[in-house]
């Protein structure tokens, strides 16, 4: 709980309240984000039950092709939502005190959200 406290805080101190235009972080980049997924236990997880029971025997080439031309399309689609939001959300919080009333709001809704686990009976 500290740890999220902590990093709400972070965030907050070094959130830009302006809406100033920030240098672009040149250590950025996609491709760490696409190797992280190598070691996503979720997506292996998805990937060995996808595949052991959708996969055809008879033909486990044609419909493991099907199969990741899916994931693909979803995938893809489904980034693209994404971004284009996060993108749409990011200039409308740079105009005015928006990102000051909303990252305190966020922070309140994290905390909100981690009494059912808190209240679990032991």
């Amino acid at each position: 709980m500290a740890s999220c406290l902590r990093f709400v805080q972070t965030e907050r101190r070094n959130a830009n309240p302006r809406g100033l235009k920030q240098a672009p972080d040149s250590r950025h980049s996609s491709s760490p984000a696409a190797l992280l997924q190598l070691v996503n236990p979720k997506a292996w997880a998805v990937a060995l039950i996808v595949s052991a029971s959708y996969v055809d025997v008879a033909a486990p080439r044609k419909s493991l092709a099907i199969l990741v031309g899916l994931f693909a399309l979803m995938n893809i689609s489904s980034i693209s939502v994404w971004a284009i939001s996060g993108s749409a959300l990011k200039r409308y919080l740079a105009r005015g005190r928006r990102i000051a009333v909303f990252n305190p709001s966020m922070a309140i809704l994290l905390l909100v959200s981690m009494i059912p686990v808190l209240m679990v009976p032991s």
